[in-house]
């Protein structure tokens, strides 16, 4: 028994070599743009920015400017301030662009090239430093994808010395983004160089435009594998996303909506798109590749709607085509954080519209049956919003019949009272009053078809008139709920399976997808096609359930 134990054991140390193996064989991507370097009891400890005299030179060492105290270096993608200076810059190494504690400079570099930079005057209680590349644009012919993309990488180098032959850490970029992190720094120099890969003659652009930043603060270029934005619904022109929530566990919000950006870009018929997917984990190129959208013109506002019902962002994105499908990325420009982009498809009828913001009816936010030739989204939202007001007055009403206040011997029930039943129902009357829409071509078997002309409620065929469309139909445990929380006086019942429930109701899909309506819903981000990757996690886990 020992012995097979201890082969076990063995087998399994040998499980991580045998998959990272199988995945360099198969080209599979993983999160390999990340390099961190320490030694072996190396922590992080960032301390302030140290002070710093900078000269700032151009590649024939010509002083362009000088950091003075209280300045603004003015590099050419931001203008930064900077505390007061005291101390003075060594002389940098030959051939080395001098650069400046957390400050992003941009650069063209081309095929075979390599631009060196150094940081000096290190404070040494800095025992980390964190350097980030991102790749704004890179060479192609008449379409991007013309070239491979394991040809177009960037290689980042840095060490922590300007010795001359000192061995310098190296990684390439992974979808335009790269980034070491030195730690248990051995001076106050370091060395960095960008090489650009040899490439072959005749291309249509054959440079790359690169920005690098080093600091001894934190890294100050990211990209992050959540996405952190959240498809709600579409319809032929436009699309509602929400972020995840900005409070913490006391309910006290931490970020804003204005704290972030929106990029959406078309997947076809655009001459950047096999750019922007191929440089998806780059926050300069996201930020600089024209997206069609963008935050300036995207309406975006923070709401409580949703998981939590605690304040989150909300961003409509407007002026889209019809059957399109788009890549829409949240940024978080303070950072220079790019999140992982979220892809949607409009819709193709013009028989939907999404509606959002209802005064009454707050959690409806979704695709409703409209007419656009008619209804503008705010006329159609508040149409849907009175209807479902004014079905709710006469049970507000009935309510009042009811002893809420009474004593716990005769309330209806001592574990739900009359708010209960006032929220469940508005949540039922909501869903009813209000169809969530989509295309007549859909077919997913959950959907239930509405022809012209018949609609849920009258109301809708006789103002709206909608073309025919599609249902999600109402979740049926929001029934369940009223019937549960509201007193028997009230009488309400639910139709049983097989009775009656398949066509009026719906049931939750544990897989993410809105199977059925319901106050709030959101779709789960689907992952942007920027390449295969693949878990070393999932398969070590794969793995073992199969040794098992």
């Amino acid at each position: 028994m020992k012995s097979f134990t201890i082969c076990f054991l063995w087998f399994l140390t040998l499980i991580p070599l045998i998959c990272a193996q199988w995945i360099k064989q198969e080209g599979l991507l993983l999160p390999n743009s990340f390099l961190e370097v320490a030694s072996e009891n190396g922590e992080v400890d960032p301390s302030e920015p140290p002070d710093m005299h900078l000269d700032i030179y151009d590649r024939a060492d010509h002083v362009l400017s000088t950091s003075q105290s209280s300045s603004t270096v003015v590099s050419s993608s931001s203008v930064i301030e900077q505390d007061p200076v005291t101390t003075t810059m060594t002389i940098p190494t030959s051939g080395a662009t001098p650069i400046i504690d957390s400050t992003p400079i941009r650069f063209t570099i081309n095929p075979g090239d390599v631009h060196t930079y150094e940081l000096s005057g290190i404070n040494p209680s800095a025992k980390a430093l964190f350097i980030s590349l991102n790749v704004c644009n890179e060479p192609f012919q008449s379409v991007p994808f013309d070239l491979p993309q394991n040809k177009t990488r960037l290689t980042l180098f840095a060490t922590d010395t300007n010795m001359t032959d000192a061995p310098m850490s190296q990684i390439e970029t992974e979808l335009g983004y790269a980034s070491i992190i030195l730690r248990d720094l051995q001076s106050s120099t370091s060395v960095i160089e960008i090489a650009g890969p040899k490439l072959p003659s005749g291309l249509k652009s054959s440079s790359w435009t690169y920005e690098v930043i080093a600091s001894t603060k934190a890294l100050q270029s990211d990209f992050s594998f959540t996405s952190n934005l959240y498809l709600v619904d579409t319809d032929f022109a436009n699309a509602l996303f929400i972020t995840n929530n900005f409070t913490t566990s006391n309910n006290v919000p931490t970020e804003n909506i204005s704290d972030f950006g929106i990029y959406v870009y078309q997947f076809s018929n655009s001459s950047n798109a096999g750019d922007i997917r191929r440089l998806s984990q780059s926050f300069c190129a996201v930020n600089t590749e024209g997206a069609l959208i963008d935050q300036d013109n995207a309406q975006m506002s923070n709401t409580t709607r949703g998981y939590g019902n605690t304040m989150k962002g909300q961003i409509f994105v407007s002026g889209l085509n019809k059957s399109e499908t788009y890549l829409a990325f949240l940024t978080k420009p303070s950072e220079r954080l790019v999140y992982q982009a979220v892809n949607f498809t409009t819709k193709s009828d013009t028989n939907c519209q999404v509606i959002f913001d209802l005064d009454f009816c707050s959690g409806v936010a979704f695709a409703v049956p409209g007419n656009a030739s008619a209804f503008t989204t705010e006329t159609l939202r508040e149409f849907y919003d009175d209807m479902a007001l004014n079905r709710y007055g006469n049970f507000s009403k009935s309510l009042q019949n009811i002893p809420c206040n009474a004593s716990a011997e005769t309330q209806y029930s001592i574990m739900r009272g009359c708010d209960d039943c006032a929220n469940s129902y508005k949540q039922w009357l909501c869903a009813i009053t209000i169809p969530r829409c989509t295309d007549w071509s859909n077919q997913q078997s959950f959907l239930f078809p509405r022809p012209v002309g018949q609609s849920r409620n009258p109301e809708i065929n006789e103002v709206i008139k909608p073309g025919k469309y599609k249902e999600i139909l109402p979740c049926a445990d929001l029934c369940y709920s009223i019937v549960q929380d509201c007193s028997p006086d009230f009488g309400f019942f639910c139709p049983k399976a097989g009775r009656g429930l398949e066509f009026s109701y719906g049931q939750r899909s544990p897989n993410g997808d809105i199977s059925c309506s319901y106050p709030g819903a959101a779709y789960i981000p689907s992952t942007a096609s920027t390449g295969r990757t693949i878990s070393m996690e999932l398969i070590l886990f794969a793995t073992l359930l199969w040794i098992l």
